[in-house]
């Protein structure tokens, strides 16, 4: 075999290694332009309606805060502000992080203290919350919510404790969007509760 020979048979592997590239370059290219296209789209969000679950596919344009979106955010907010549930006081950011950060930082600096939560903890009371009567008003970019709850309470070995029948009044600020921090559209400003049994 002669040098020349050698030569062709390497410059041929070359031009083919070459062409190779050139088509997964262009192929890459495609694949990125596909997921550049694709990121632009906003995502599918699913959410419950008075419907059932309804799909929206632009939620920046269907994300206007509704009678019912405002009607499970308070059901939320007041199940899951629970300071009698030791079960439920594992999960108390969640209802502090619905709330406007000064109402929030007052809670974490007055109410939720170390002290009651291992008080709650200790006692291992289980609840139930039913919702008795719950009215709510839109005025400008805030709601007035006023709800009624009973909180059944049972010890850890099932008997029954008193009932308590409580008033909560609160008001609901409507923020401009919806983001990932406050998913609602809303958040509590101001929460005053009276127990009335």
């Amino acid at each position: 075999m002669n040098k020349k020979s050698v030569a062709v048979s390497q410059f041929e592997r070359l031009i083919k290694v070459n062409r190779f590239l050139s088509v997964l370059i262009i192929g890459l290219v495609f694949i990125l332009a596909i997921a550049v296209k694709n990121n632009n789209k906003p995502p599918i969000v699913i959410r419950e309606s008075t419907r059932g679950a309804e799909i929206l596919e632009n939620y920046i344009s269907d994300s206007a805060v509704n009678e019912h979106s405002v009607n499970l955010f308070i059901q939320t907010f007041i199940n899951k502000l629970n300071f009698y549930d030791h079960w439920a006081i594992d999960t108390i950011h969640e209802p502090l992080n619905m709330m406007n950060s000064p109402l929030r930082k007052k809670f974490v600096s007055e109410i939720v203290t170390k002290k009651l939560v291992e008080t709650i903890k200790s006692q291992k009371v289980a609840t139930k919350t039913t919702i008795e009567e719950m009215k709510f008003e839109q005025i400008g970019d805030a709601i007035e919510v006023m709800v009624i709850y009973r909180r059944e309470r049972k010890n850890y070995e099932g008997e029954p404790l008193s009932d308590m029948i409580v008033r909560v009044d609160m008001i609901l600020d409507i923020l401009p969007e919806r983001s990932q921090k406050y998913p609602w559209g809303l958040w509590v400003s101001e929460y005053k509760r009276a127990v009335l049994s």
